[in-house]
């Protein structure tokens, strides 16, 4: 895993450039540069829904290393904060998860698995112990696919009932999940159109079809949110920020004297957030004779 460790920094947190869900909450909104508009926008959209109403579901769609991973990770972390835990649980997924999830009952247990998860986290332990016993029984119950759906549902939604918390559902590669999951689609949205029911946050690289099929569950579901490229100062401003929690004042002070150079490797390697990061590291060490060299 590529990671920037900086020398002497109290502050600046490893940067896990492709794994930002292996930071800790306070590493990630310490590390957290780009995108902060988006994120209080999203943060304000879930906060404002009530649970009177169906409730708005959010895709948030970029190329990767664009920051999906890393913004879905922030509103998790905001959310486990102490103002919002009595109202709030967000779950949040591997981006891979899709991949084993092809069916409705393993939704289900997803859902299940990833509760249980930030239920562990929270250091409920008894939460944590029966959950996990329930979820064995349904995995080993032998029923088949339509049951075990149907009794995983139910198991969320007597758990969230118990809890008195809403879910916030936070998907990686959601157009991926969608696909896996065509045949239940419509079941799918039924149960996520319904009045107070969890609010879903999906990150995506492609606009999934559901969304703008006329024909489709979830066409016109979901606000969209495009992540475009970093403008020369965005992308000035990352650098610069790294360089004063890492303690590099001299890097620091070269960020907007190098206008050119940076405009250069920003057009060649297409604004991206995450190699903006990888520039970072090499910059640490010291610029090079031409940004042809950098890049």
């Amino acid at each position: 895993m590529k990671s920037i460790t900086p020398n002497n920094s109290p502050v600046l947190p490893k940067l896990r450039i492709f794994n930002p869900s292996r930071l800790t909450d306070a590493e990630l909104e310490a590390s957290f540069i780009v995108r902060q508009q988006l994120f209080e926008k999203l943060l304000q959209q879930i906060l404002n829904e009530k649970k009177s109403h169906v409730p708005q579901h959010h895709l948030i769609i970029g190329q990767r290393g664009m920051g999906k991973t890393t913004l879905l990770c922030r509103i998790g972390a905001e959310l486990r904060k102490a103002e919002y835990v009595d109202q709030y649980i967000p779950l949040q997924f591997p981006e891979e998860q899709y991949v084993e999830v092809n069916c409705l009952s393993k939704f289900w247990l997803n859902c299940l698995d990833s509760l249980a998860d930030a239920l562990e986290e929270e250091g409920d332990s008894a939460a944590v112990k029966d959950l996990d016993q329930r979820i064995r029984l349904l995995d080993r119950s032998g029923l088949g696919e339509v049951e075990l759906a149907d009794a995983g549902q139910g198991l969320f939604i007597e758990m969230i009932k118990v809890l008195k918390r809403r879910p916030i559902l936070l998907f990686d590669n959601f157009h991926l999940l969608l696909d896996r999951l065509k045949e239940s689609d419509y079941t799918l949205r039924a149960f996520f159109m319904k009045e107070g029911a969890p609010i879903l946050v999906g990150g995506s690289t492609a606009m999934p079809s559901d969304t703008d099929d006329y024909g489709a569950a979830f066409y016109d579901g979901f606000m969209i949110h495009l992540l475009h490229r970093l403008s020369l100062r965005e992308m000035q401003d990352v650098l610069k920020h790294l360089a004063e929690l890492s303690g590099n004042a001299n890097l620091a002070a070269r960020i907007y004297e190098e206008t050119p150079r940076l405009a250069t490797l920003r057009d060649l390697t297409g604004g991206n957030p995450r190699t903006t990061v990888l520039m970072f590291e090499l910059f640490a060490r010291g610029f090079s004779e031409d940004a042809y060299e950098d890049l």
